[in-house]
């Protein structure tokens, strides 16, 4: 028996369900501009379901992965409709604006970045408010956050948790954010352009360049350019806290 040389779904398969999903042929095309391979994600999980089921503790590996309704209805119907409660057209903006948030990948590390905003005591509402920044925040990676927020409540900083939460919300707070934890970038032939749509509100050209720079660059070189930076910060808050003085650095960054 010859095996099937192509999957039984085709585009029309993912444009349908997407569309049953309320999005429109504007936004799809975004989408499919920016993370292609939204187009060969399997749409919907059928026969699957059993095989799924026979095997509970390996569940990933017998689905072969996860479907686009499964990410969507994550990302779109959860995150951005239910959780931050946003407008069906604006967290369709959204997802013209986020390269990977209909990814798994991206889907899940969107979820974290927003639960370790509210462990900081960032409100959804806060979140959800900042219309033009939002794409650029879900892009960010998780783990690049919490080593921020580690390095402000640590000994070099010493910032009440209760501060650093409302300190990266602050535009101000934007290029250190740009430095150590830069968004991917979405590339064509001519253009270098962040993740987010970025308008003279958002912030600085120089943040923006500094992100493209430092996105730009090998994982390894990537890795290393952020370590300088603070390596850096770490000599800044020394030499404040020991040949100034300023005792209570963390209270004088978040004013």
């Amino acid at each position: 028996e010859k095996l099937p040389l192509s999957p039984n779904y085709g585009l029309d398969d993912v444009v349908d369900l997407l569309l049953e999903f309320g999005l429109t042929g504007n936004d799809m095309a975004a989408i499919f501009s920016h993370t292609p391979s939204v187009t060969l994600m399997l749409p919907r999980r059928i026969q699957q379901q059993q095989q799924q089921q026979q095997d509970s503790h390996d569940s990933s590996k017998a689905s072969g992965g996860e479907t686009l309704e499964e990410t969507t209805r994550r990302a779109f119907s959860g995150l951005l409709c239910n959780t931050l409660k946003l407008r069906r057209y604006d967290a369709r903006k959204v997802l013209r604006n986020c390269p990977g948030l209909l990814t798994m990948r991206g889907s899940k590390s969107s979820l974290q970045v927003v639960k370790l905003m509210t462990k900081l005591g960032v409100t959804t509402n806060s979140i959800a408010r900042d219309k033009p920044a939002l794409p650029k925040l879900l892009s960010r990676s998780p783990a690049g956050l919490f080593r921020l927020i580690s390095f402000l409540a640590s000994d070099a900083v010493r910032m009440p948790t209760k501060r650093i939460g409302p300190l990266l919300r602050r535009k101000e707070c934007a290029e250190l954010l740009d430095s150590v934890v830069p968004v991917p970038r979405m590339v064509d032939n001519k253009t270098v352009r962040s993740a987010a749509t970025i308008t003279p509100q958002d912030d600085t050209e120089e943040a923006d360049e500094m992100a493209s720079f430092v996105w730009s660059k090998s994982p390894e070189l990537r890795r290393e350019q952020i370590n300088n930076v603070y390596r850096e910060m770490s000599k800044t808050a020394w030499t404040l806290r020991h040949k100034i003085g300023t005792e209570d650095l963390g209270n004088v960054i978040a004013s």
